[in-house]
This record gives C-alpha cells, structure tokens and sequence, in this order.
C-alpha cells in the first residue's frame, strides 16, 4: 500500500499558496501522511502502508527552510517509511521556470540531497567521485541553453541574466526499485528523452526479469510540456514514448499492470481511465471546479494479484472538510479501509473501471 501526493504548498514565500489558509495544509499535510503510517495490523505488528511519496515542487523552497519546519511535524513511524520522491520544476528553479531563473535557485542540487533516492548516480563509482550523487554540473557555470525555452523569448544568451542551463545532472533523478509486488520508475522531465532512455530500458527490462512484480509505475511531476519540460518528456509523453520505443517496456505494458502518476497541475483528478493519474491537489490553485485536496492510495495488497487506486477527497473550497473523521479513520483502522469507506476507486484491475472517476 502506497500513498501519493504532489505540489504541496504550506507558504507563500516564493510562490502564492493560494488554498493553503482554507485547507490548513501547514498542519494537514503532515496530519493526514502520519495519521495513515500510525496504523499497524493487530495481529502481526506490520504497517498498513509500506511507501509514500511526493512527485514535485516539494514544498515551493528554495533555501531549504519552509521543508525543515514541515518535516519537523513528521511522526517517526512516517520517517521509518519509505519515501519515493521526484522533482519538479519549483525543484531546480523556484518561480517555476527557467526563463526567471536567479543565482541562487537550486537547480535540483538540494532536492537530489535531501530527498536522496537509489539513483543511478550511485551506480557511477568507478568513475564519479561524488557517488552516490553526480556533482559534475556546476550550477554557477552554466554555458548551455536551457533544455526548454519559450520560442516567443529571445534567446536566453541574449538576456542579461544569462539563465543557462545549469540543472543538476540526469543521473541524480533516475532511479527504480521494486518495494513488494509493486515496481517504481522515477525520472525527471527536464531531461531529453536521448539522456534518459537507456534508462528506461533498463528499468524495463529489470521490472521483466522481476516475477515478484505485479504492478509497475512511472512517476514523474510535469503533466504538459512548459515550465522547463524538454520536448515530449511530460509524464503521458514519457508513458507513451516507453511503449512504442522500447521493446521491454512495451511487453512490460502487455504482462504487467502498467500505470503512470504525476503532478504539476494543481487538483487530483483521473487523467486516462485505469492508467494514468494526477496527484496535485494539495494547496496550489487550479483545475476550477475540479480543485481539491486529498490523498491518493494504491493498494495491492486487499485484493491478490490486483491493484487498486483509489482517490480519498478530504476537502474542496466549496464546503466538504472531512479531515478529522478521515484521519481518525486512518489511525484506528488503517488506510486501506478508510479509502474503502470514504475514497473513489480510480482503478480497480480486478472488476471494469468506476463509473465515478473523473477524466480530462
């Protein structure tokens, strides 16, 4: 059982947390992840929730300060939990695009730290130094163009602030794993597809190799082409370009249940029926009528051989506020049987999609 957030915000410091007063994300966030990790199963002590994550712009911070005060409300069982984490583009550049950037945006260098992930950065020893991290790009000496750039800009040599391409190297942000019968394939859009796709193959061909592995997922955080995305590296576009250009990964989406979460756009909402799914309904404005905030739970565990994904609404601007019956729910029966209780089913692998997900 795995839990999935994206784009929380808790300050308005470098970007307006335009929600984050009506949903009291400051305290509601870390409320509803340490509600859902208290819960052990009675009869053996082990946890309901084995994974959770958070798929970019973790927490809009560019100095590191806003996520220490948010971690420093975590419970220990949810710092003994895993943690998945993927950029997104308030990661490398704090007002969320490289055409503003400033000097002292991280460029991912301290989310690939403090959010530190089995990279394939790590896998570099014999000629990388600096394993488990790549440290080969400095980010005060940026003499490339950027990746992305708006073509109704000028050229981004000819501006004064000079924002080249200074993004922490690919390797820092790639990574998969198997955590139980569930496969996790991380990657970052601010990549070409040309400096990651040995990559994916590779996460393919060992997702193949693996028997344990029922369900596997690609995370990432942009869900369209802007703000820093290079082209086609959106999560759908990477789902879609694994499939038809990758012989493993397209007999992976033919023997296993293949899925794709992301963020960037700010509600949780059910994007292609039974695979892919947006997360980012944790503060930030957007998606009109469809704003929310809440929780994503996949589950393979209740039902063998199967997956579950199902969206747990906690509050919207327009009146529904069930945060306190839901995480007291979590806490004394787990969250696989609250989401049964209060959640929409977004997927279940084992009967026809839900007639009351959302799609756009």
């Amino acid at each position: 059982v795995g839990l999935w957030i994206a784009d929380p915000c808790v300050s308005s410091e470098f970007v307006p947390c335009t929600w984050g007063d009506k949903y009291q994300t400051a305290t509601r966030i870390p409320g509803l992840v340490n509600a859902a990790t208290a819960f052990t199963n009675p009869n053996d002590g082990t946890p309901d929730v084995s994974f959770w994550g958070i798929l970019g712009d973790n927490f809009y911070d560019r100095y590191g300060h806003i996520t220490t005060n948010l971690f420093s409300k975590l419970s220990m069982s949810t710092k003994l939990t895993t943690l998945v984490a993927a950029p997104g583009n308030h990661d490398y550049w704090a007002y969320g695009s490289p055409t503003v950037c400033v000097a002292t945006d991280q460029f991912g260098n301290g989310f690939m730290q403090y959010y530190a992930q089995d990279a394939e950065a790590s896998l570099d020893s014999a000629t990388n130094g600096t394993a488990p991290f790549n440290f080969s790009v400095n980010p005060d000496t940026g003499k490339e163009a950027p990746r992305w750039w708006p073509k109704w800009l000028p050229d981004p040599w000819d501006l004064t602030q000079r924002c080249l391409a200074r993004e922490s190297h690919s390797s820092n942000f790639q990574s998969y794993y198997a955590i139980g019968d569930m496969g996790v394939i991380s990657y970052s859009s601010a990549y070409t597809y040309d400096e990651q796709s040995n990559f994916l193959a590779d996460a393919c061909d060992y997702f193949i190799g693996n028997d344990d592995v029922n369900t596997v997922m690609i995370v990432g955080h942009w869900s369209d082409e802007n703000d820093g995305c290079a082209e086609n590296m959106h999560v759908p576009g990477v789902f879609d370009q694994m499939r038809s250009k990758i012989g493993s990964c397209a007999k992976l989406d033919s023997t296993k249940k293949f899925v794709f979460f992301q963020g960037h756009d700010h509600c949780n909402i059910v994007i292609r029926n039974s695979t892919g799914f947006q997360v980012a309904g944790e503060g930030m404005a957007g998606c009109d009528d469809r704003q929310n905030f809440g929780i994503t739970v996949i589950d393979t565990k209740s039902k063998p051989g199967a997956v579950r994904v199902i969206y747990v609404n906690v509050m919207t601007p327009f009146g529904l506020d069930r945060y306190d019956e839901v995480t007291s729910c979590f806490a004394k029966e787990g969250v696989v049987a609250c989401a049964d209780k209060y959640g929409e089913v977004w997927l279940d692998s084992s009967s026809s999609p839900s007639s009351s997900s959302l799609s756009s």
